[in-house]
């Protein structure tokens, strides 16, 4: 019972970048990939929507696909697209769900907390995922925006609460006395 009352499961700690964010709604999809991956292009350029794409530091566009370098107006893309494709890290799935984002994962392979985050993702219901994601897997994603939207709004995220747990622990703990 006592190391209950010592441990907490808090929010992750999201960037201010990220906080101070205004969330919005086009009708656009962000894709990072931390990989070039040429298979995952092939697919995209097939489905009819328009396609933020970052990961390949390259500025043009191709059909559907818009390429992006990386830079401060990644946040502001982040905020503004209708749904996330790109691997299963932490950090940027936690911003996503912040920004109520629909996250579609692609686990690195061989990462074993990608694969775990992918299948929390798809178990909570915010999104889904694949190691090697088909057309028919991201269309039938982006056909279900709307389930997973309606059960990310019920996700509050407080990018204060490890901070607020900190400075109610902090003060009672008892420094060790060492000999």
């Amino acid at each position: 019972q006592k190391d209950k009352e010592k441990t907490f499961i808090v929010d992750p700690i999201l960037r201010e970048e990220v906080v101070r964010l205004q969330s919005k709604k086009t009708d656009q999809v962000l894709v990072y990939m931390t990989k070039k991956e040429d298979k995952i292009l092939k697919i995209l350029e097939k489905i009819n929507q328009e396609f933020i794409i970052y990961g390949y530091d390259i500025e043009k566009q191709e059909k559907n696909l818009i390429f992006k370098k990386t830079g401060p107006q990644f946040l502001e893309d982040l905020a503004k697209t209708k749904a996330i494709i790109a691997s299963a890290g932490f950090t940027l799935m936690s911003e996503a769900i912040y920004l109520k984002k629909p996250y579609f994962a692609i686990p690195l392979k061989g990462q074993f907390e990608q694969t775990l985050n992918a299948l929390f993702l798809k178990q909570a219901g915010l999104g889904n995922f694949s190691e090697e994601p088909t057309s028919k897997q991201i269309t039938s994603f982006l056909n279900k925006l709307n389930i997973y939207e309606k059960n990310i709004q019920k996700k509050k995220i407080n990018p204060n609460e490890a901070l607020e747990i900190l400075d109610k622990v902090l003060p009672n703990i008892k420094s060790d006395s060492r000999s």
